[in-house]
């Protein structure tokens, strides 16, 4: 909107620089024309007399020092404008220069929040990557300790087994001693049953 501003701003100065400098030129075109057709005149009614010499001077003189009253006139008429103008554009300048450093402070800005977006962007795809690692860690924590346990549980299992066996060993060899150190007893019971 300031920028806009400044830049209508400018355009109407130059416009105004253009309409003061065709002024001037008219102005001077006219009195230069004026100042001829006078010369002219004088011209026309000069005789050799002395007097009129004289009076054909001063007019000339006067004339003159019109046309450069006027010419002064307008210069430092121009010359106030053309001040005037240089101060408009120089506060012109000081708010386009005003307007750019707005603009630069807001695109800084703007880079600092996506710098920070990036970054909290990045945060929180490092907490969920570390997030998942834990829970594949506790997750192989899990299984690992539910391995353990059945590692345990088959070790005890095969030395149940082994127990068992053992004492399942020992029990049939206890038999066969028995078996072996009483046999008139056997005999006798086996004479009772037949009897």
């Amino acid at each position: 909107m300031i920028l806009c501003q400044v830049e209508e701003l400018e355009r109407e100065m130059e416009e105004q620089e253009v309409q003061a400098s065709v002024a001037l030129q008219e102005e001077t075109r006219k009195l230069r024309v004026q100042n001829q057709e006078l010369r002219h005149q004088l011209v026309a009614l000069q005789v050799q007399s002395p007097a009129v010499q004289d009076l054909n001077q001063e007019l000339n003189q006067e004339l003159n020092q019109d046309l450069n009253q006027d010419l002064n006139q307008e210069q430092q008429n121009l010359k106030t404008k053309l001040s005037q103008l240089q101060a408009e554009l120089l506060q012109v300048q000081h708010l386009r220069e005003q307007e750019q450093q707005r603009r630069s402070r807001e695109l800084e800005e703007e880079q600092r929040r996506s710098r920070e977006l990036e970054e909290q962007q990045r945060r929180s795809r490092e907490l969920e990557e570390e997030q998942r690692r834990s829970r594949e860690l506790e997750e192989e924590q899990r299984r690992s300790r539910e391995l353990e346990e059945e590692q345990r549980r088959s070790r005890e299992l095969e030395e149940a087994l082994r127990l068992q066996a053992q004492q399942s060993s020992s029990h049939i060899s206890m038999k066969q001693v028995r078996g072996q150190r009483s046999p008139g007893w056997l005999r006798a019971t086996d004479w009772f049953r037949v009897t």
